[in-house]
């Protein structure tokens, strides 16, 4: 047996907050200052930088699962293919709340919102879904697919049972996403037109935002547990000697 795989201890399952998740924000009209925007920006450009990082490590962690044919490399495949997605999704809101943070005129500001919208309700209806079809096609759905491969313990079926239901309920008050997308997508000039003189309110933007963000960590979270799980059955498996290593 190897002696390095002998020495690592069981990793516990991480709780999830969902208390925490969707809080219900009120919005203000207040306008932020040249000063806390580029606050704002720093934070933001420090999140897509550890995005991108992430990005790279998934990628080549998928090419060298894809070299083997075994039930645990689809299993981790389809795991690595959601970690994949969800990180390079909040990359992709991050840049858009950036540029929208960084607009100085009412014009630019109005037309990054509509991109941000776009790419709020792309991200959650790849990630879960509005439409009974979207969900049963969704990446969540995917996901859940791998509850059924392996005994994974009470908790996570707990987990999964809880944000399954917080996400159904925010995808019932975010279907107003997809008129805004629409808008965006569809070039409607009139309707693009009227959608850039409304006034924007900061805060509403940003509670939007944060609404995916939020999201996208709390299953990327769970996704987490999940591939803990993996690695404890493993090495239960190793130390029973059920499993060799080369």
């Amino acid at each position: 047996m190897n002696k390095d795989l002998d020495n690592i201890k069981l990793r516990q399952i991480n709780d999830i907050n969902f208390r925490n998740l969707f809080p219900d924000l009120k919005q203000t009209d207040v306008t932020l200052n040249w000063k806390t925007r580029r606050e704002v920006i720093k934070i933001i450009d420090e999140r897509i930088n550890v995005c991108v990082s992430g990005l790279k490590l998934i990628s080549d962690n998928l090419k060298c699962l894809q070299t083997e044919d075994s039930e645990f490399s689809k299993i981790n495949i389809a795991l690595h293919s959601f970690f994949f997605f969800t990180v390079q999704t909040t990359a992709d809101c991050w840049v858009a709340f950036k540029y929208f943070v960084f607009a100085k005129d009412d014009y630019d500001r109005s037309y990054m919102r509509g991109k941000l919208k776009v790419v709020l309700n792309e991200g959650f209806k790849k990630l879960y879904g509005f439409t009974p079809k979207g969900k049963k096609e969704s990446e969540w759905a995917k996901l859940s697919v791998l509850l059924s491969k392996l005994p994974f313990p009470r908790v996570i079926n707990q987990q999964y049972h809880q944000l399954n239901s917080v996400l159904e309920r925010q995808s019932q008050i975010s279907t107003w996403w997809r008129e805004e997308r629409d808008i965006e997508t569809h070039l409607d000039s009139f309707k693009l037109y009227e959608s850039r003189q409304e006034v924007i309110n900061e805060s509403k933007v940003m509670i939007d935002a944060s609404r995916l963000l939020d999201a996208l960590d709390a299953v990327g979270q769970f996704a987490d547990n999940l591939n803990i799980c993996i690695v404890n059955y493993l090495l239960i498996k190793y130390k029973r000697g059920e499993l060799r290593i080369e």
